[in-house]
């Protein structure tokens, strides 16, 4: 669930999602190669919601675009300065197995998974939505935000992340969980 606040004086009607991993989609622009078996058909968009309404991904006149790396929301009810507006979205993608691109696979075990959830994009007092597409090269235009996210995975991969670890006795053992608990009062 993603709760977007409008901190702008403007009433908004629709909202930008990023979808960086559309970078890989069939047909979109890219400043790089990108090897063919890495090349798919995007991110799926599996469940949308707004105000905990199910959007219909199927209907004949949708409420949302794509192009690009960028999803376009209509909103049936605008968003006025101030308020906030609850997104939930379920999607998945392939990661890609020979472009290493700020993402992929490296073998059978290991992966690097970064700009990986859709990402409602920038809203400023010079162009209104940002709308540049992510075509590999550049740097990212993104506010700040806070996030609450669950990793599951099978118990014989370890997770490298950044954020605060919240439960270290359930995740780690023996000599990594003394390591851990050490780093947390160590000083420079």
């Amino acid at each position: 669930m993603v709760t977007y606040y409008n901190n702008s004086p403007d009433t908004l009607r629709h909202v930008v999602i990023r979808l960086y991993q559309d970078l890989f989609k069939k047909g979109n622009r890219r400043d790089m190669a990108i090897k063919p078996v890495d090349i798919h058909d995007g991110v799926t968009i599996e469940h949308l919601s707004v105000y905990g309404k199910e959007v219909d991904l199927g209907a004949e006149d949708p409420v949302f675009t794509k192009s690009g790396t960028n999803l376009t929301l209509a909103l049936t009810d605008s968003l006025p300065p101030h308020d906030s507006l609850a997104i939930g979205v379920s999607w998945s993608f392939v990661l890609p197995k020979e472009t290493r691109l700020r993402i992929g696979s490296y073998d059978e075990s290991s992966f690097l998974v970064a700009y990986w959830y859709p990402q409602i994009s920038v809203y400023d007092d010079i162009d209104a939505w940002d709308t540049f597409d992510y075509s590999g090269a550049q740097e990212f235009y993104n506010d700040f935000g806070n996030f609450d996210v669950e990793i599951t995975v099978r118990g014989v991969f370890v997770v490298w992340a950044t954020g605060v670890l919240q439960n270290p006795e359930e995740v780690l053992a023996g000599e990594h969980l003394r390591k851990y608990h050490e780093a947390q009062t160590s000083v420079r």
